[in-house]
């Protein structure tokens, strides 16, 4: 077996790896091979080996290293590509010190190896590390022999099969071992290459891990893609599941499991060794396997057929196998056979089938014919049908076996797969040929061959004569054609894969056809390969520049290649780079420069950049040497447009910087989406005029091409995908924002146009909303009015208008990139054509628009007034090193200046800032075709002054909202013009801080009344409208416009949650004056982060929660992001989340797990971390959102010139990510904040650390946010600048894990269990934040003092918290929960997960019994309430346990009224009965599964008993007397009488005492929770269990929240009552409300719950992850526990979660792990029955 792999890995594997690269004399690689035999037999195939000669090495005295002779014996590769050779030094016959002398030695001069590499072969990773650090492990990436190398290897040869099942089944086998074992190594592969030496499997299958498969090879079976790769996986999860099953030590275990899976004989057969199961069949494994899972369905036949006639089946049909159509071909030559039989896996007598075949059992009988035979038989939902035909030849279709079917007249249709290009039928070798008229007939010499060509446009179809029979064989192309890939798709491919490039066949001329890609042939998009083929051309005829002109004759084009007179260095690098592509059959365009090509790109640029520093200035450019380069790599056209190449020196640096930024690791196909060398030179002089970079449809997407328009065309089409979805967005966001404007579908929306007549984003983005609005049922009437300057000229609609043919407008589509589904394409045209009205206007006289439009599209034209310019007039607006660029706009005096700006621009290594000097200079002065001398530094700028006032005035008065699109201004431009009010900047979630959109409105009257009036109980606050207003609406278009848009019209609460959050970015401005010299601005994250979707946008944007990938609840508010420069000049950035609740309360802890969220996943473990290009582009977002807030700020006044200074001196660093992140803060105020605006708490700041990160809570009234803004006193200003921060110290920290420990005598380890260690805990000193506490001694009970010693604790006044012994750690020290200590746990919840018998139970009654007992130590030694729900009965409830702890047992007749009618202050405005009626009803509904009229008729029955009593929504008759269960059960038997669900149910109600009927026996809960209470449920069936808990909690967290607050005396809190709940599981997937809120909200009402349950997957529901809530876990034995549910407990990033899984699938009954806030530890638990016998508290007296 080794033999063939080791044969395969060095001659197909090592040997074309040293063909390939240079190795050079002193070359250092390795292998490690750690079996002695398997090294033994790689060094024999070495030896055997024809790539390899013997070679002797004699070095006088080195037998002290270990060989023992004076000679050493080894081979040599001689295959390289340059003729060094490699020795190979062997581990086994050569010492450590011999190999180290190989090391020392080789390629040094003077010595026998000088001109030589090496191979060492070595027996494992610990052998000689410094050869493992210097030299090249040929077993890891991109290395020849690691595993993704060998992977690609073995499938290249599995591809060589013919049988598809064979390859399916080695390919299966193959991804298995490189992608689901983790431990796979390179010699797990050898069997396949064994086997792939045989002529089949059989035999073979269990070397797969796999059944024999004998099916396979009946010629009767019938094989598809559809059903392949299920029955191979099928196949290998049957031989795992049953070698999993055979590792079981005993037979008896064996056959027990076996017995699970397979019937009772087989398995027996199998344990007893009557039978070898490997070897077994996979039909004899599925058939038993069936008759144990039942087999309610008919599945798809089999085929046998009379006589000696040969069958060829097919089908087709989904992957169950419920429904298919199989097709049937009997081969009979003498036509002897008379029947076929479909044969089932079942009786078909109750089976409906036609009146064609006959059913005999298991059977359809056809009787066959020359004609078609077809037949149905099943039902509706388990149908097959079969065609049968007979005809009089041998088997010639072998060719088309797996692709036919059979058509109603008896024709064959052959469905030709993509990768077919031709097909053979008949089994001779005299090749014949189709006339065209006489049908084909065969022999046993003869055949015919049918070649495919999937372009074509007619499907071939051949007649065929079979005896007296002719039929016709259609070849069909399948609709799954070669792929098309769009230019996004293969950058995606080359930048996201290691080894995703693309070649072309090599053959002469343009590349036509389809590419070869990493997937295998595709065709690229058209346009796209038209770019191409020129690269192909320069390549062919290593021409730097082409140009393009129509043949007066052809009308085609001409391309003609030029020579260029440039500097041989410049010459002669480009011509090598040519030679490189032609080599490799590529273009730059198709692959990821390796790193042969990026030195050769780097030779070129610094050859072109070293000969523009020397261009001589005192004479005429055009007559120095240096002129020409500016036609290097240029493709221009006869209508005077060019392109710029992949061969550009441009864009060559940009090729190079992203080969240094990007990788493939965490690729983000939307960070690559930011990148574009569009703006790199905005505008240059070119031949005799200007030309400026376009947004041209011909390279939108492709990133290795810039096209460049005359910057005078007005009729050139040009388009932007962002443009044109920023159209079809404003339309769908206005007709949302003002729904009352459109009643019906037939009310349009008016837009206008100016300025884009020859845009095709206007129209492509309209009819992208048309295919949205289609989608979704209606489409929105559209009326276009476009404004021209000259009515003759043509629009792009206009053009679209007169095309005359489906065709014409599909080719215009294609053309500009519609994305169009061809299918789709008449619907959208006739809805173009028949729901959007054009007209055309123009203002060339009246300069004013005449037209009223809800929405208008302006572009200003700015002008052709151009200027070389120096580029340090502008500042520097390219990001990322240059992938990222927009044009630099500056206003000076009147005037706005654009171009490519290099102020503050600071030295640096990216190649295409200094390409981008050269190149925008270079261009500049072409002005004039460079007549004048050369000068350094220039750009090619434009100059343009706004002077049509009066026109964009009427566009305001006329327009609802204007959207500026492709502005050519600044911010300054919008914000300097009176009364206008900015919607949304399209540069609110995009790295590039160009303005690329803004829609502003100048109707702002609404806005301000509606800030005025939604504070109307704020009126003495804010003072007048217009100064509040004014401040409120700065801060509305800093942050995000569409804030303000979003929520009008909807609800005061609304308004007021979104106004307080920008009232707090004043708030922040405040606050944050405690830090020294930092400039805060705040930056809105709902836009960025995009947690809800709730702002009118996908929730798939960069650094969104979908993009990250993160689950759970995270903030979304605001960012306060600071800068400043360190004592070393470096830039320090700063970030400071910030979540706001108003009135809320008891949204506190929801608010902490979002910001915890945000900061922990989101920036601690991403943005923060690493420095890989996505977490580079995530910083870069961040940082040009700060400098567009800035920008804006300043705009309004908003920040000081001085800051804003210190910003723009920051520009460049911070646009390329050259900066610092500061995680901590210098001042103390935490890492990020949350704001609760709550008039029911008094004001206060506090520092509380939530999952580890230390919040800063700022508890303000409403009010007081306004009052910051209007008009702040300075009592408040002082309160918010300086008040001093209540610092609450730190949790221990998380204790270490590590391998060994010596335990004490009475803590005995688990056998077989890992053995975690904690290292010596940490000083907290520093980390107690200033707060100084007392060492307090724990419980005399818990550490085993003595009483004197408690004495001596109460005497001297120390206090401490209820503790709670919960078992001991691994060096015997008690493991305490400080259940009510709010610096170990921030709520007292606890999780008790373990399987059955494991000692759960026992555990539970510990804690219980222990709370019993420690009152004494709460706040005001307040009684704990324990509130225990038993579901067994056999425990909680015994009268032992009760008399232990002081409890009382309920099982009927409960003393308090679930109808109680509890008046908080969240619920004294309602209509309290009903939403008690609700509550109820709904608990009724999950607990029986109910449905929604159900539950609404018990809602109704309650509300009506209510009434009886005279209690209506009037809160004044809310203190009557209130009705019990038992009345609304009599109400219930009044009304109704149907027996269904719901009668059912109060039937049970009736039956059961539950709850007292009588009210004067009620209690309140919490007064009668005055210790412990038992629930007894056993008497009661299942869902009523459910329902009795959730009438109980609902009771509870009302009263709950009646009672408020919970006192706190730090650091403790008053703990009024702990719930446990037995068996939890039953209740968690109910998701009953109450049962939520109390486990999310209780800890603030001194209220914790101990839930008892068997499996972590428990605590995740259809709606709800219960473990976010959850921070204490005791964890005993479970078998299924997975790595997966741990890390969602312990966090992903614990590098020690399978080190918990370890220990918890192995320990012992008491044993586990716990996790007590965030110190995680082994455990043995106390149980309850050692704790009465030590504990004193339960001894008797």
């Amino acid at each position: 077996m080794y033999e063939l792999f080791f044969n395969f890995l060095i001659e197909e594997l090592l040997v074309r790896y040293f063909k390939k690269i240079n190795v050079e004399p002193g070359d250092k690689f390795y292998i490690v091979i750690e079996d002695f035999a398997l090294r033994r037999d790689f060094y024999k195939a070495l030896h055997n080996s024809v790539f390899t000669h013997n070679h002797k090495i004699c070095f006088p005295g080195y037998e002290k290293y270990g060989i023992g002779a004076s000679e050493y014996d080894t081979v040599a590769f001689t295959c390289t590509n340059n003729g060094t050779q490699i020795i190979v030094s062997g581990c086994d016959d050569a010492g450590d010190g011999f190999q180290t002398m190989i090391r020392n030695n080789i390629g040094v001069v003077d010595n026998p190896i000088s001109e030589m590499a090496a191979l060492f072969i070595l027996p494992g990773n610990n052998a000689i590390e410094t050869l493992l650090s210097a030299g090249r492990n040929l077993q890891e990436k991109p290395y020849p022999l690691c595993l993704d190398s060998i992977t690609r290897a073995i499938c290249n040869k599995i591809e060589g099969k013919i049988n598809i099942i064979e390859k399916e089944y080695l390919r299966n086998h193959v991804m298995r071992l490189r992608f689901e074992d983790d431990y796979t190594s390179l010699f797990d592969f050898a069997p396949v290459l064994s086997i792939l030496q045989k002529s089949n499997l059989k035999g073979s299958f269990s070397l797969l891990d796999a059944f024999e498969d004998s099916e396979i090879y009946d010629n009767m079976f019938a094989a598809t893609d559809i059903n392949i790769k299920e029955r191979v996986k099928d196949n290998a999860s049957a031989f795992a599941t049953i070698s999993e099953m055979m590792s079981e030590a005993y037979e008896q275990d064996q056959y027990k499991r076996l017995c699970t899976y397979l019937d009772a004989k087989l398995a027996s057969k199998i344990s007893s060794g009557k039978v070898e199961w490997k070897m077994l069949d996979y039909k004899e494994i599925r058939k038993s396997h069936d008759i144990i899972v039942g087999n309610p369905t008919i599945t798809r036949p089999q085929f046998k057929v009379d006589g000696n006639a040969e069958l060829l089946s097919n089908f087709i049909g989904p992957k169950s196998e419920k429904t298919s159509k199989s097709f049937v071909i009997v081969c009979d030559p003498i036509l002897s056979s008379k029947t076929l039989k479909a044969c089932f896996n079942k009786d078909l007598k109750d089976y409906v089938h036609g009146k064609i075949a006959k059913v005999s059992g298991y059977n359809l009988v056809f009787s066959l014919s020359q004609k078609v035979q077809k037949d149905k038989i099943g039902d509706e939902k388990n149908y097959h049908e079969v065609s049968v035909i007979q005809l009089q030849t041998k088997n010639v279709f072998q060719s088309i076996a797996h692709y036919f079917t059979i058509d109603a007249k008896g024709n064959i249709v052959v469905n030709v797969p993509d990768s077919e290009d031709g097909f053979t039928i008949g089994v001779g070798t005299n090749l014949i040929t189709y006339d065209g008229m006489s049908p084909v007939e065969l022999d046993d010499n003869s055949a015919i061959r049918i070649d495919i060509d999937h372009n074509a446009t007619e499907e071939p179809i051949i007649p065929f004569k079979f005896g007296d029979k002719t039929i016709n064989i259609r070849f069909k192309y399948k609709g799954e054609k070669t792929p098309i890939l769009a230019p996004s798709s293969v950058i995606d491919t080359i930048w996201g894969k290691e080894d995703g490039g693309y070649t072309h066949d090599g053959e002469d001329g343009d590349i036509t056809g389809t590419v070869n890609g990493p997937q295998g042939p595709v065709y690229i998009h058209d346009r796209f390969r038209k770019l191409a083929s020129l690269e192909k051309r320069m390549i062919d005829m290593e021409a730097p520049y082409l140009y393009i002109e129509k043949n007066e004759f052809s009308g085609e084009n001409d391309i003609k290649a030029q020579r260029l007179s440039i500097a041989y260095t410049i010459d002669s690098t480009l011509s090598e780079i040519f030679r490189y592509f032609k080599n490799k059959n590529t273009v730059p365009s198709f692959i990821r420069p390796d790193e042969e090509l990026c030195k050769l790109y780097k030779r070129y640029i610094d050859a072109v950049h070293d000969n523009m520093q020397n261009i001589p200035t005192v004479e005429s450019f055009s007559n120095t040497a240096s002129f020409n380069i500016a036609k290097l790599g240029v493709v221009e056209k006869e209508d005077g447009t060019i392109l710029l190449s992949p061969f550009h020196p441009l864009m060559v640096s940009y090729a190079l910087q992203m080969v240094q930024s990007v990788d493939s690791e965490e690729y983000n196909k939307k960070v690559i989406d930011e990148l574009s060398p569009l703006y790199l030179m905005p505008y240059i002089y070119y031949g005799n005029g200007v030309l400026k970079a376009i947004s041209s449809t011909e390279t939108e997407d492709i990133l290795t091409w810039v096209k460049y328009d005359k910057a005078d065309n007005t009729q050139h089409v040009y388009g932007s995908k962002s443009t044109s979805k920023l159209i079809t967005d404003k339309i769908k966001n206005f007709i949302d924002n003002f729904k009352y404007y459109f009643p019906d579908v037939d009310c349009p929306i008016r837009i206008s146009a100016i300025g884009l007549s020859q845009s095709v984003d206007l129209i492509r983005g309209i009819v992208s909303f048309i295919d949205a609005s289609r989608k979704k049922g209606s489409v929105q009437r559209i009326e276009i009015h476009e404004y021209v300057e000259d009515m003759l000229s043509d629009t792009f609609f206009e053009k679209l208008n007169r095309q005359s043919s489906r065709d014409n407008i599909s080719q215009l589509f294609e053309t500009y990139n519609f994305n169009v589904a061809d299918k789709e394409l008449n619907e959208i045209i006739r809805l173009l054509f028949s729901r959007v009205s054009y007209y055309k206007h123009t203002f060339k006289d009246t300069r004013k628009m005449g037209e009223y439009s809800h929405v208008t599209f302006y572009k200003i034209d700015s002008g052709k007034n151009y200027t070389p310019l120096p580029a340090n007039q502008l500042r520097t607006e390219t990001s990322l090193d240059g992938l990222i660029s927009i044009p630099s706009t500056n206003l000076s005096g009147s005037n706005y200046l654009m171009g490519f700006g290099t102020r503050g621009l600071k030295q640096d290594e990216s190649p295409i800032y200094q390409m981008a000097r050269d190149m925008n200079s270079l261009y500049a002065n072409l002005q004039n075709e460079g007549l004048a001398s050369y000068r350094p530094n220039q750009c090619t700028a434009k100059r343009y002054s706004f002077k049509d006032a009066d026109f964009l005035q009427s566009v305001y008065d006329n327009s609802t909202w204007v959207t500026f699109v492709y502005p050519e201004v600044d911010i300054d431009f919008f914000y300097k013009q009176k009364n206008i009010y900015v919607v949304h900047y399209v540069e609110q979630h995009s790295i590039s801080a160009r303005l690329e959109s803004i829609t502003v409105t100048q109707h702002v009257i609404q806005y301000n009344k509606m800030l005025f009036n939604s504070l109307q109980i704020f009126k003495s606050i804010i003072g007048t409208s217009e100064d509040f207003s004014r401040k409120m609406i700065s801060y509305f278009n800093c942050l995000n416009g569409k804030w303000l848009l979003d929520i009008a019209g909807k609800s005061e609460l609304i308004m007021r949650e979104k106004m307080s959050l920008v009232a707090t970015c004043f708030v922040m401005k405040h606050f944050l004056n405690r830090t020294d010299n930092i400039v805060w601005a705040p930056i809105a994250l709902d836009e960025i982060v995009r947690a809800t979707g709730s702002i009118g946008i996908t929730q798939d944007g960069l650094f969104s929660k979908k993009d990250l990938g993160l689950d759970g609840p995270i903030s979304d508010d605001i960012l306060m992001m600071g800068i400043r420069r360190n004592d070393n000049k470096e830039l320090d950035v700063f970030f400071y989340p910030v979540e706001v609740k108003v009135l809320a309360d008891d949204s506190v802890n929801k608010g902490e797990i979002q910001i915890a969220n945000l900061y922990n996943k989101a920036f601690k473990e991403v943005l923060f971390k690493g420095d890989i290009f996505t977490r580079k582009v995530y910083r870069a977002l961040f940082a040009s959102q700060f400098l567009s807030n800035m920008e804006k700020m300043r705009a309004n006044d908003l920040i000081s010139d001085i800051d804003y200074e210190k910003v723009n001196d920051s520009r460049y660093e911070l646009l390329n990510v050259k900066f610092n992140i500061i995680e901590e803060l210098p001042e103390k105020i935490g890492k990020a904040a949350l704001v609760v605006y709550s008039d029911a708490t008094p004001k206060s700041l506090s520092i509380e650390w939530v999952d580890d990160v230390p919040v800063c809570h700022i508890r303000m009234m409403e009010s007081d946010c306004y009052r910051i803004v209007a008009n702040p006193d300075s009592a408040l200003l002082q309160f918010v600048e300086e008040s001093a921060i209540v610092v609450t110290a730190k949790p221990e920290a998380v204790l270490s894990l590590a391998t060994s420990l010596d335990c004490p005598s009475d803590y005995t380890t688990p056998p077989h269990t890992p053995v975690i260690i904690e290292t010596e805990e940490e000083d907290t000193e520093d980390n107690n934040m200033g707060i100084e506490s007392p060492v307090i001694p724990l419980n005399p009970y818990l550490d085993d003092c003595n009483s004197t010693e408690m004495t001596r604790v109460e005497s001297e006044g120390l206090h401490r918290g209820i503790n709670i012994r919960i078992g001991k750690d691994r060096k015997g020290a008690p493991i305490i929960f400080e259940a009510n200590n709010t610096t170990k746990v921030s709520h007292p919840n606890m999780g008790i997960v373990g399987g059955m018998g494991f000692g759960k139970t026992q555990f539970a009654l510990s804690l219980i019994a222990q709370f019993a007992k420690e009152s004494q130590y709460n706040v005001d030694s307040r009684p704990i309430g324990m509130l225990i729900f038993d579901y067994k009965g056999d425990d909680y409830s015994t009268e032992a346990f009760l008399n232990k702890v002081n409890g009382h047992c309920y099982s009927f007749n409960f003393p308090f009224n679930p109808l109680k009618l509890v008046v908080t202050d969240k619920t004294k405005f309602m209509n309290l009965p009903a939403v008690t009626a609700d509550r109820i009803s709904d608990s009724f509904a999950k607990a029986y599964g109910l449905g929604q009229v159900q539950q609404s008729t018990i809602k109704q029955v309650i509300i009506e008993t209510y009434n009886d009593f005279g209690i209506t929504s009037d809160p004044s008759s809310w203190n009557k007397p209130q009705p019990t269960m038992s009345n609304v059960v009599d109400k219930y038997f009044e009304q109704y009488d149907a027996k269904d669900k719901t009668y059912a149910l109060f039937d049970k109600l009736r039956d059961y005492m539950i709850f007292t009927p009588d009210n004067s026996k009620c209690v309140s809960l919490f007064e009668w929770l005055d210790g412990v209470k038992v629930i007894d449920l056993t008497p009661y069936p299942g869902d009523t269990k459910k329902v009795i808990v959730s009438l109980i909690l609902d009771l509870f967290y009302e009263e709950m929240r009646q009672l408020g607050a919970s006192k706190l005396e730090n650091p403790y809190r008053e703990l009024r009552a702990m719930i446990l709940v037995d068996e939890a599981h039953q209740f968690l997937n109910k998701d009953f409300n109450s049962f939520r809120n109390i486990i999310s909200e209780g800890r603030m009402f001194g209220v914790g719950m101990i839930l008892s349950t068997q499996n972590l997957s428990d605590f995740k529901s259809a709606k709800q992850e219960y473990s976010q809530f959850i921070l204490s876990w005791v964890i005993l034995h479970m078998n299924n526990i997975t790595k997966g549910e741990v890390a969602n407990i312990f966090g992903s990033n614990d590098p020690n979660c399978q080190v918990y899984v370890d220990i918890v699938s192995k320990a012992e009954k008491f044993y586990g792990i716990c996790k007590i806030g965030n110190e995680v530890k082994a455990i043995r638990t106390l149980p309850y029955y050692e704790l009465i016998k030590d504990d004193e508290r339960f001894l008797e007296k």
